[in-house]
């Protein structure tokens, strides 16, 4: 029987105490029911001569994080993250193995993150002791906000299909910077909250910057990017929050991290959290289900030009 090498390099903080060790005896236990399974955490170190599943995640480095020998037994790359800029894009281009990205684990956090910024934003409830009705004279709809989404992935849907049966199609823009199957955000109109959903790419790094503020910005504006940290160019963003006190930024990722919130913390007017919209309760043990899932499927499918045989 052939021995299947499931190596992960590194796991990322938010995973809880005990998961590596949940990983390991789920692949190496439950999995060896139809194929042999060696599993080979961070702290050890990989056979060089075993076909290679390799489970990566955003501090994954191509050229650093697996012996560079490695990379001619890697047979199937499992990220359980949605952004993937940390790979080169001529490594999935050089070998031939398949590379599965773990979009749909987050995507409904992150959304429900970008919703509830948008709800509390503009239409907070409040807690009333004493009959008041006047406060709610002041009271502004989302759905009379003119709203730009960046990105229609996995994220962006979602957020769209929420928004869209509250906001006129008016006032509900939609730009896809990879498919082109949207219309570009129309020229002169200024935004009441612009989100971001794309992943970063050459095209859209620092996308967010003086033009793009001069652009689609007026003076009450909001901007949320819980996406990828360098879709946003983080020295423009602080002349803006400090020129213009009305604009409001929700951030939940940064160009460099955490080191970056240093910076921002002293601006009344920008909200950062650290890189949580898409973690959450259940996120341990959906991401175990994912990777399963897809080594079970990879293994049925049994490519020929991939896996070795007996």
């Amino acid at each position: 029987m052939i021995i299947y090498q499931v190596f992960r390099p590194h796991l990322s903080r938010y995973f809880t105490a005990n998961y590596l060790e949940r990983e390991r005896e789920e692949l190496e236990g439950k999995l060896n029911s139809c194929e042999k399974i060696k599993y080979v955490g961070p702290d050890e170190l990989p056979d060089l001569n075993l076909p290679t599943i390799l489970i990566t995640d955003t501090h994954f480095k191509a050229d650093t994080s697996i012996p560079a020998a490695l990379w001619k037994k890697v047979i199937l790359i499992i990220h359980p993250n949605s952004g993937h800029d940390n790979f080169p894009p001529h490594i999935l281009k050089e070998f031939n193995f398949p590379f599965i990205k773990g979009n749909i684990l987050r995507a409904k956090a992150v959304a429900e993150y970008i919703l509830t910024i948008l709800f509390n934003h503009y239409n907070q409830v409040p807690r009333q002791q004493e009959w008041n009705r006047q406060m709610f004279n002041e009271r502004f709809l989302l759905s009379e906000q003119k709203i730009l989404l960046f990105g229609y992935g996995h994220i962006g849907k979602i957020i769209a299909q929420s928004l869209s049966p509250l906001i006129d199609e008016n006032n509900f823009f939609i730009v896809d910077p990879y498919k082109g199957n949207f219309p570009s955000a129309p020229k002169g109109v200024k935004f009441d909250a612009i989100v971001m959903a794309c992943e970063l790419t050459e095209e859209t790094m620092e996308m967010v910057n003086e033009t793009f503020f001069q652009e689609y910005f007026h003076e009450h504006s909001l901007l949320i990017n819980a996406a990828r940290g360098s879709l946003v160019k983080l020295d423009d963003l602080r002349k803006r929050a400090f020129d213009f006190p009305n604009n409001i930024y929700y951030l939940d990722v940064f160009p460099h991290e955490p080191r970056d919130l240093e910076k921002l913390k002293t601006y009344a007017n920008i909200f950062c959290t650290s890189h949580l919209a898409g973690v959450y309760q259940n996120l341990d043990k959906e991401t175990l289900s994912l990777i399963k899932k897809e080594i079970i499927s990879f293994f049925q499918l049994r490519p020929r030009d991939l896996l070795p045989h007996d």
